[in-house]
């Protein structure tokens, strides 16, 4: 064996005259000498808790005035991570109001009836990524609140988006690395959570919560019955009735009021119909029962709603979308 130098002071070990090993970085040969022999060769670190993410989806919003069209048949079994990039706003989950900052993440999981207000959309810059682990009750820690967006959860941020194609097509190196840039991402923010207890849920409770959810969507514009509801999810009314109120945490009634409240928003967001033609695109039987309930899930009427969202601003008077980037959430 021969020891030669080169010219830019690099050594390099000649085992013969075919083969060649770089002798590699000092810090790193010093290192590899604090490591000691295990005791058991068969037993190491554990598998980190939560699974590869998959059936990933990457989209923004950064527009005045985003277009949310209809209720979105989305598979229900998807969580949403929110990354605030620019425009405070408030995401409704259920009946929490969750005011959502820049530079914060928010997790949306399962089954939550959301929806945004009080935008700030002259300013909206929120990164949406839309994914599928099998078991999200291993993110239960981030469920129902905002997270600080660390400096090195933003270089996650940014691999994530540098790997994600831009076609609908993906090789399978760059699925990979999406997947494992998210799957980091992931950690980096669940590692300064606080750690919650695992979901209990059967999973015949998840398909039953599923089914009530396809269910008033597709019924949306009609009155549904609770009778009618069971009898299609092949289920007795007061068996429904006390598997959804366990398991969900809310009455099947109160439910489907507030799907049709997320439904309104979601319309007049997205078109400048009246409020008595999209109280009847959403089950209501009259403009006041529409109005009563909306503002009892809103806090707001929806006149007052529409208002506070700058709704009725028309195309021609909008004002220019700022462009935030990850350099100004540092």
């Amino acid at each position: 064996m021969t020891v030669h130098k080169k010219a830019n002071g690099r050594s390099r070990i000649l085992f013969n005259k075919n083969r060649q090993v770089n002798a590699g970085p000092r810090d790193l040969r010093l290192q590899l000498q604090t490591l000691t022999e295990p005791a058991l060769h068969g037993v190491g670190m554990q598998r980190p808790p939560l699974d590869i993410p998959s059936n990933i989806v990457v989209f923004s919003r950064h527009v005045r005035r985003p277009h949310l069209h209809e209720v979105p048949l989305a598979n229900p079994d998807q969580v949403v991570l929110i990354v605030n990039l620019g425009g405070a706003g408030i995401v409704v989950l259920d009946r929490k109001r969750i005011r959502l900052r820049p530079g914060q993440a928010l997790f949306i999981f399962p089954h939550q009836i959301h929806c945004y207000a009080e935008i700030d959309r002259s300013r909206l810059a929120w990164l949406f990524v839309s994914f599928h682990v099998e078991s999200p009750s291993m993110l239960g820690q981030l469920r129902d609140a905002p997270v600080s967006v660390s400096a090195a959860a933003w270089e996650y941020v940014r691999e994530l988006l540098d790997h994600y194609p831009q076609h609908a097509a993906a090789t399978p190196a760059a699925a990979a690395d999406v997947a494992v840039a998210l799957w980091r991402l992931i950690l980096e923010l669940a590692s300064g959570a606080t750690p919650a207890k695992p979901s209990d849920m059967p999973a015949s409770a998840k398909e039953m919560i599923t089914s009530v959810q396809q269910y008033v969507v597709t019924h949306m514009g009609a009155t549904i019955r609770i009778k009618e509801m069971a009898r299609a999810l092949s289920m007795s009314e007061s068996k429904l009735c006390r598997d959804f109120q366990r398991f969900a945490h809310t009455g099947l009634g109160a439910y489907v009021r507030r799907w049709r409240v997320i439904y309104a928003c979601r319309l007049m967001e997205a078109s400048d119909g009246t409020l008595t033609e999209i109280a009847a695109r959403c089950g209501f039987t009259s403009t006041y029962a529409f109005s009563r309930t909306f503002k009892h899930v809103m806090g707001l009427s929806p006149s007052e709603w529409r208002v506070r969202n700058d709704l009725e601003v028309r195309p021609g008077n909008r004002r220019a979308v700022k462009r935030v980037s990850l350099s100004d959430c540092r």
